[in-house]
C-alpha cells in the first residue's frame, strides 16, 4: 500500500526491497491512496518532483547506521536510481497503470511536461 504522499518511496530499506523484488522478476502491484498527483492538471507537483529525482542516497531510515548499511551495499548508487525509475514508472513499473487508458504519444508528453515541470521548479 502506498500512502498519500507516497512517502514509502523515501525509506531507504523500502525502495532497496522494491528494486530487489523488481530484479528477481515476480510481478508487483501497488494500491495507492490516491493518484491525483499524475493528472496533468495537477498544481502541486511535490510528489512526482519526488519520485522523479528519487536518490537512494538520499533516502530516509530510522537510523543512520541503517541507512549507511543499506546504500554501502548497493554497487553502483547511480546505476540503481536509474533501474529504481525503471521500476516506478517503467512498463513493468509499479505506477505503469496511472498512464494506461492514454496513447502513447500522450503518455509520452504528460511524462515529458512533469518532469520539466518537476526538474525547472515551475508551479
Amino acid at each position: 500500500a502506498v500512502d498519500r504522499c507516497y512517502a514509502v518511496f523515501t525509506r531507504a530499506w523500502c525502495v532497496a526491497e522494491i528494486h530487489c523484488a523488481h530484479v528477481l522478476g515476480p510481478p508487483q502491484r501497488v494500491c495507492v491512496e490516491t493518484d491525483d498527483v499524475f493528472d496533468i492538471y495537477a498544481d502541486d507537483l511535490t510528489v512526482y518532483r519526488r519520485l522523479s529525482t528519487l536518490t537512494v542516497t538520499e533516502c530516509e531510515a530510522s537510523r543512520l547506521q541503517d541507512r549507511e548499511e543499506i546504500v554501502g551495499r548497493i554497487a553502483n548508487t547511480q546505476e540503481f536510481d536509474e533501474q529504481l525509475q525503471t521500476v516506478i514508472f517503467g512498463n513493468r513499473g509499479l505506477l505503469r497503470h496511472k498512464f494506461e487508458g492514454f496513447g502513447v504519444l500522450e503518455a509520452v508528453a504528460r511524462t515529458a511536461l512533469r518532469v520539466t515541470k518537476a526538474h525547472s521548479g515551475l508551479p
